[in-house]
């Protein structure tokens, strides 16, 4: 996502997730477990990148060309993981929901 499209990426990819979020979801608590999602997503995805380095090994997670090189992730991941709360957060619903018939 380098260059003039990064921003244009950018916002395409918010605008999905704000779009899957509304369909797929649409309430408060969903959408407080979207964006804890979206900013807990890539601090992971950071720690795999840098935090092996602590310990003198090699990273366990890397990005080929990072477009935020000194958190070794790309910007564009935090909005797919937005995206991807509502599937999460429906199986949660779907599993509590079958337990509860057991």
């Amino acid at each position: 996502a380098s260059g003039e499209r990064g921003p244009l990426l950018y916002a395409l990819l918010a605008a999905t997730g704000g779009a899957c979020w509304l369909k797929f979801d649409g309430t408060s608590v969903g959408l407080a477990v979207a964006v804890l999602t979206a900013l807990g997503g890539p601090l992971i995805e950071v720690g795999l990148v840098h935090g092996p380095a602590l310990l003198n090994l090699p990273a366990l997670y890397e990005y080929a060309q990072p477009d935020l090189p000194r958190l070794g992730i790309d910007g564009w991941i935090a909005p797919v993981y937005f995206a991807g709360a509502p599937a999460v957060g429906g199986l949660a619903r779907w599993a509590k929901s079958d337990l509860l018939k057991q």
